[in-house]
């Protein structure tokens, strides 16, 4: 099947984007430079497209109720105007896809969810909807930007017309922006303070060009999956397939403040009462080499678990990486990482490898 294309399809190729598919789209893996790009919204600010997440509208008058028993996060208690992170499981425990659910209103709410996960995410939850709720994808006709750096809320203060740095922590607001409604929320997935910048499909290129040449001098670069990996991966933040997946629950990735036991009930609730039987840890290589997905780990001569993320980081200073381990390891100080058939010396790091200052 041809993967499929954002509005911004062309910016990215005028702007010297270097395109990849990715779960089923065309995307920008980088443009100036991986690195460059990860300094920059470190640094100053960068702008993603990340209109390949998946962006569902809930309506009904059960649709609070729905979500109660639907992610493991408590959703009835956010205001208007307040965004939940929460990851929703199987009846086995294992995580479906994490997502992000906005209140619009009483009955009301936008769900972001991943690219990957998109279509088997709709049918799920189409498949346990309260009578008279309804669920709409509206990934096709809409646009998610995400600008994220130290300069990020001064570039959309004066490219938007508000103060959008009185909006708190996942929080949100929707404004008039060309005669359309826009909504910027104050999140993010890079470890930096930002916004998600959601839109109709008609202002991509409006709102994009426009960030990018207003603020060009400021130091704003347009960025790719590759710097995005990498940013997020300082922070810790699971990646779906990685962290987290079918066969791994939220408990098991360190996603325990997100699942909330204390519910009257919510999908995946009574495999979840159980201990975990494995934990995410950080680890740090003290040998040379890069430990890549799927590596063994081991500790004391004995397969400990495995590696779910790695890389060189750049604040750190050293070669990282997230793993998956058995709950008898999880307090080990030293370990070793099967890299290629050899075994390379690590040892415990503390998470999130990188926390921007206050």
């Amino acid at each position: 099947m041809e993967a499929l294309k954002t509005p911004l399809y062309d910016a990215h190729i005028a702007s010297g984007g270097r395109m990849v598919a990715y779960n089923g789209w065309m995307l920008p893996v980088q443009y100036s430079g991986i690195l460059q790009e990860y300094a920059a919204v470190r640094e100053r600010a960068g702008l993603f497209d990340v209109s390949h997440m998946g962006r569902f509208d809930l309506t009904g008058a059960l649709s609070t109720e729905w979500l109660e028993r639907t992610l493991t996060n408590t959703v009835k208690d956010a205001a208007v105007g307040r965004a939940v992170y929460s990851p929703v499981c199987y009846a086995s425990g294992g995580t479906v896809d994490d997502v992000i659910a906005y209140r619009e209103g009483e009955e009301h709410w936008t769900l972001v969810v991943n690219a990957g996960n998109r279509e088997k995410d709709f049918v799920f939850f189409k498949d346990t909807l309260s009578p008279g709720t309804k669920l709409v994808d509206l990934t096709g006709s809409t646009v998610q930007l995400a600008l994220q750096g130290p300069l990020a809320l001064s570039m959309a203060e004066r490219f938007f017309g508000v103060p959008v740095r009185k909006i708190k922590r996942y929080g949100f607001t929707n404004l008039e922006f060309h005669g359309e409604t826009v909504k910027l929320s104050r999140t993010g997935y890079t470890g930096e303070d930002g916004l998600e910048i959601y839109l109709p499909a008609s202002l991509a290129a409006v709102v994009w060009n426009g960030l990018l040449s207003g603020y060009a001098e400021e130091g704003l670069l347009p960025c790719g999956l590759g710097s995005r990996d990498l940013l997020r991966f300082e922070a810790c933040m699971p990646l779906y397939g990685h962290e987290i997946s079918a066969d791994i629950t939220p408990l098991e990735a360190g996603l325990g403040r997100f699942v909330d036991l204390e519910k009257p009930d919510f999908v995946g609730k009574a495999a979840l009462i159980a201990p975990p039987r494995r934990r995410r840890i950080g680890l740090r290589m003290t040998d040379r080499g890069i430990a890549r997905e799927g590596y063994p780990v081991y500790c004391e001569n004995e397969l400990a678990g495995h590696v779910t993320s790695g890389s060189l980081s750049p604040c750190a200073k050293g070669n990282l990486a997230m793993a998956l381990v058995d709950v008898r390891f999880a307090d080990c100080v030293d370990f070793e990482v099967d890299i290629r058939g050899k075994r390379a010396a690590a040892v415990g790091e503390s998470m999130p490898f990188y926390t921007r200052a206050k």
